[in-house]
């Protein structure tokens, strides 16, 4: 709009006014709240703002959103001032990109797992790595001495002396300023505001988790140890680095199998989560397992909005993906049909021999507490199931004869005890 500041019948500069309504894209409360407000900031009075000549060209904003119990979330965006209908002569600007407070930036980004699916609920934490107080302390130390003086009469007089002796020590203690927050559900997460030149750190983290670990990811390792069906993905490789030593190897299909039968709890894994920045590019002829990469990404002298925060998170033996498969209703679904399982098992243990075995019957003792069916199934290392059959238990101690088994069979093999809900696993070594 047209504007003649000294009423000389003549334009001389120009402004525009945008309600922050008016850049809302179909925002909505996930409860069915309607009492929305939108403001230019966390302040909801700040509705609308005023563009000069001096804002000509992109500004970039921030649109806030609050709901009727002070709830809020906010999304940034550009808005463009054109000199167009108007005509405005002068009407200049000396930046391209002006924002509310220059001192102020941001830091944002996303966090995905291989497959490119978002990773919900992520913590991330951000660290002010310069922040520090300095701690003085005084001690006072009094020393006492003590003169003696020796009159003509041969009297001796002891004179007392006190004196102080104050020390001073300085201690830095590096108590960072910190900032923590969680990915949402499209995996992306943000901090501001933050202050330009100062230096920040970012770092995601996940709990231990031995979700999506399963028989199949230990199958899948096993074929690429066999070289019959290699690895090639570098994060799936990522995955099969069990004990996290740049190598991949029988130690971690021996580490892995010890999870998923149990006798390994999988947070006493070195690395249960791989947070792998995702602009990291492992150097000439190394593979990313190959490499010691920081999972973490540091912001010196920061000057600019940052919006290159992404990570991905690997998930420590899920060669095969699964856990990423899995949703919020899922996960509870699944951990409320482990409760169920665990408390209606009917088989505590279980031992088969000979093992490694040669060709003939196969001796399986189980113990068990409850009457019911159990399936026995041999699957080779490709998956294909070479041999099942069902049994009968009873409480108890139950030696069964495995007969039948076919011939021809050489190398490891995966075996399954199935009861009801309850699936216990193992190998098993054939020779000829």
């Amino acid at each position: 709009m047209p504007i003649d500041t000294n009423r000389d019948g003549q334009t001389d500069a120009g402004m525009i006014e945008v309600w922050a309504k008016d850049l809302d894209k179909g925002s909505f409360h996930k409860c069915g709240q309607k009492n929305l407000n939108f403001s230019f900031s966390s302040n909801p009075a700040e509705m609308k703002r005023l563009f000069t000549c001096d804002d000509l060209g992109k500004n970039e904003v921030e649109i806030w959103v609050t709901d009727s119990s002070g709830n809020q979330s906010f999304c940034r965006t550009t808005i463009e001032i054109q000199n167009n209908n108007a005509r405005i002569p002068n009407c200049k600007r000396k930046d391209s990109i002006r924002t509310s407070n220059p001192t102020l930036l941001g830091i944002s980004g996303r966090i995905t797992y291989p497959d490119n699916r978002p990773a919900e609920n992520v913590g991330i934490e951000i660290l002010d790595i310069d922040s520090y107080t300095i701690s003085l302390r005084r001690d006072t130390i009094v020393r006492i001495k003590f003169d003696t003086i020796k009159a003509p009469s041969g009297t001796i007089y002891y004179v007392q002396k006190k004196d102080s002796l104050i020390t001073e020590t300085k201690d830095t203690l590096f108590g960072s300023w910190r900032k923590n927050t969680i990915s949402n559900s499209l995996g992306q997460y943000s901090f501001i505001p933050l202050e330009k030149n100062k230096n920040y750190k970012l770092i995601p983290s996940l709990n231990p988790d031995p979700k999506g670990v399963d028989m199949d990811d230990a199958i899948t390792l096993l074929r690429h140890l066999l070289n019959s069906e290699t690895i090639t993905d570098p994060y799936k490789l990522l995955a099969a680095d069990i004990n996290s030593d740049k190598s991949i190897d029988y130690a971690d299909f021996n580490l892995l199998y010890g999870i998923i039968n149990g006798s390994i709890s999988y947070d006493k894994l070195k690395s249960p989560w791989r947070l792998v920045p995702k602009n990291f590019t492992p150097a000439a002829g190394k593979k990313l397992h190959q490499e010691q990469f920081e999972e973490y990404i540091t912001y010196l002298k920061i000057q600019n909005s940052a919006l290159n925060g992404d990570f991905v998170a690997v998930k420590t033996g899920d060669i095969n993906g699964s856990f990423a498969t899995f949703t919020n209703a899922n996960l509870e679904k699944r951990s409320n049909l482990t409760e169920e399982s665990s408390s209606k098992e009917a088989i505590l243990n279980h031992r088969i021999f000979p093992n490694p075995a040669l060709h003939g019957p196969l001796n399986l003792d189980v113990e068990a507490i409850l009457k019911g069916e159990m399936k026995f199934t041999i699957y080779s290392i490709t998956g294909k199931t070479v041999y099942q059959n069902e049994y009968s238990v009873t409480p108890g101690i139950n030696h069964l004869i495995i007969e039948s088994i076919p011939e021809g069979l050489s190398g490891v093999h995966i075996y399954q005890i199935k009861s009801g809900n309850q699936i216990m696993n193992g190998k098993i070594n054939f020779i000829d």
